[in-house]
C-alpha cells in the first residue's frame, strides 16, 4: 500500500508474506523460470477487526441493517438414509424369520370358514 518493493527467491513450497501492517491492496510480481511475469493481489483490512473474523456469527450487519443466522433446526435438508437403511433391513429380517418358519398365508377356504364360523355362533 506504500509503495516498498519486498523481493524473495520462491521454492517449492508456498510463499508466505507476513509484513501486512497496513491496510490496502498488496501487489504480487512473479517472474517464472521462462521469463513470463505474473501478477495477483490481495486485501488487507484493518480497520475493523470484525471484517477480518471468519467465524459464524448469530447477526450480520450489512451496511444499517442487521440480518439474523438460520439455526440449525430450520435445516431444510436433513439425511434420512439412516432411517431407511433401519426400515430396509428390518423388512428384510421380517421376511426371513417368514421364511424360515416356513409359514404361508392361509388360503382363501380358511377365511371362508373362519367367517362362517363367526356368522354361525
Amino acid at each position: 500500500p506504500d509503495g516498498t518493493t519486498w523481493t524473495t527467491e520462491v521454492g517449492q513450497g508456498p510463499l508466505s508474506y507476513v509484513e501486512t501492517n497496513q491496510s490496502g491492496v498488496y501487489e504480487v510480481f512473479v517472474q517464472t523460470s521462462n521469463g513470463t511475469q505474473l501478477v495477483d493481489y490481495f486485501v488487507v483490512g484493518l480497520a475493523d477487526s470484525a471484517e477480518s473474523n471468519i467465524a459464524p456469527v448469530e447477526s450480520l450487519a450489512i451496511g444499517h441493517t442487521f440480518v439474523d443466522t438460520i439455526g440449525e433446526e430450520n435445516i431444510g435438508q436433513r439425511e434420512i438414509w439412516s432411517w431407511l437403511a433401519i426400515l430396509a433391513i428390518s423388512v428384510l429380517l421380517i421376511e426371513w424369520w417368514i421364511y424360515y418358519r416356513g409359514a404361508q398365508l392361509p388360503s382363501l377356504s380358511y377365511w371362508k370358514d373362519r367367517l362362517g364360523r363367526r356368522e354361525a355362533k
